[in-house]
């Protein structure tokens, strides 16, 4: 008879622990504020962070745009606009860059993380979405369409900058 009593008391104490989590993962979660987006409609799909700057990469999927929103102000700073369903976003901080992949066109665009201008382009495949960073090697994996994944290496600021000295110099 003692064996079938001693599992109510463990029980119990489990019981009691999961429901003081509980608790405390509900005190834990506590709305700050909320930051609006006028004008954005639609869905609004992944996000990034550059924690330097303090800014939120928003891919805005129905707007066709990418907003960066200043997280202290609780403001949006810029919106980049003319993307082809944005999904996926991601910071790269070793070289500077927000990268944007587009479901619609299959393009992953870079824009340089200081002043948020085009700095080039890559055409990977249909519906382009997610994008991780390998931390390491600095280079870049998306997901693209029905269960591919793209590795893009080497992507630097001296060849997003050659590109953008190339264009600027081009007189057309």
């Amino acid at each position: 008879m003692e064996h079938c009593l001693r599992p109510i008391p463990i029980a119990a104490v489990i019981l009691g622990l999961l429901l003081t989590a509980a608790a405390q993962a509900e005190e834990a979660l506590v709305l700050e504020g909320k930051i609006a987006l006028p004008g954005v409609a639609g869905r609004i799909d992944h996000m990034a962070v550059d924690l330097a700057r303090k800014r939120l990469l928003v891919a805005e999927l129905g707007n066709g745009t990418l907003d960066v929103v200043d997280l202290p102000g609780g403001r949006r700073l810029k919106q980049i606009a003319g993307l082809n369903e944005p999904q996926g976003v991601a910071y790269a901080q070793k070289t500077d860059l927000v990268v944007v992949a587009s479901a619609g066109d299959g393009a992953v665009r870079f824009f340089r993380g200081d002043n948020l201008a085009a700095s080039g382009s890559l055409a990977l495949g249909n519906d382009a979405d997610n994008i991780r960073i390998d931390p390491r090697a600095g280079s870049l994996i998306v997901g693209y369409g029905s269960g591919g994944l793209g590795r893009i290496l080497k992507i630097t600021r001296w060849h997003t900058r050659k590109k953008s000295a190339a264009a600027d110099n081009n007189p057309t």
